[in-house]
């Protein structure tokens, strides 16, 4: 994990001398890493080989070049604590742990370790803040499941803190009988057409279904048929999107014809598919008072 922070006065002159002259601009970094705390990765294995194969041709020896080498979707770390077995799973551009505690195996076995946080905390929407010397961090609510006649069912868990610096996991009911996957989340993508769209805030459903609500100017923002709104109302708009678990496609996005919007704190939502959110109140600028305007609601 690593935090970067920008100089905000070198970063504004730098942009003021663009097209003259180029004048580096430092920037600092914070690396925040993960351990197993208490545990150990007993093998590794790899799963699933694709067809896609990748070469390294760099520098000028043959001999270092490596060609036609097999990819894998998935790495098997074995059990790292006793009866709790890690899968490394690649997701879009990042990789994700998966852990999956076996029937009978308490979940509290997990804990995790950070170095160079400077402290844990639980966060809205059940995600965990990590707060570093540059900037806080806050790492996905997780989500967990079972495999039962042939589906995925979803379950109740959250973060628990273990520790200054070590987070585990609480699970809530489920059957004892059968193995839990467990998916601390750490997926990104973009959701813009400028950089004068902003997004509010972020819920999941008990799916792992993830919905976004915010503010665009744009009126090339990625609406979908059959949203509320196909059209930017004025110089700015709110809007609402509804994406799959794994951040590939939108299942719906839509303008909203309000200023802003920001959807219940609640995580996960109790429906997939279906979300309520709520008109933000004008901006200070606004010559209508924040005081005088009325919260206004909808279901999307």
């Amino acid at each position: 994990m690593l935090v970067q922070k920008e100089d905000r006065e070198k970063a504004e002159d730098r942009g003021a001398v663009r097209g003259r002259f180029s004048k580096p601009c430092p920037s600092q970094r914070w690396v925040v890493s993960e351990r197993f705390a208490g545990g150990k990765v007993q093998a590794i294995r790899r799963q699933e080989e694709l067809p896609t194969r990748v070469s390294y041709l760099l520098g000028n020896d043959p001999a270092k070049h490596r060609s036609n080498l097999p990819t894998y979707p998935r790495v098997w770390l074995g059990e790292v604590w006793p009866g709790v077995e890690v899968v490394l799973a690649a997701q879009q551009k990042t990789v994700e742990k998966l852990l999956i505690p076996k029937p009978g195996t308490e979940a509290s076995q997990v804990q995790v370790a950070l170095s160079g946080a400077e402290g844990l905390e639980l966060a809205d929407r059940g995600a965990l803040k990590v707060r570093t010397g540059l900037a806080e961090v806050e790492l996905s609510p997780p989500v967990a499941w079972q495999e039962i006649g042939g589906k995925r069912e979803p379950m109740v868990v959250g973060y628990q803190l273990l520790g200054p610096n070590r987070y585990g996991f609480v699970l809530g009911e489920h059957r004892k009988d059968l193995p839990v996957v467990i998916d601390p989340i750490l997926q990104s993508t973009y959701l813009r057409e400028s950089d004068e769209d902003d997004a509010n805030s972020l819920a999941l459903s008990s799916t792992g279904e993830v919905y976004v609500a915010g503010r665009t100017d744009s009126t090339g923002f990625p609406v979908t048929a059959g949203g509320a709104d196909d059209t930017l109302d004025g110089f700015s708009d709110a809007f609402v999107a509804w994406l799959d678990p794994g951040l590939t496609s939108i299942n719906r996005a839509t303008y909203l014809g309000a200023r802003a919007a920001t959807l219940p704190l609640a995580s996960p939502l109790p429906q997939p598919g279906r979300c309520t959110w709520r008109e933000l109140p004008a901006r200070p600028t606004s010559p209508v008072p924040a005081a005088g305007r009325r919260a206004r609601t909808g279901v999307a």
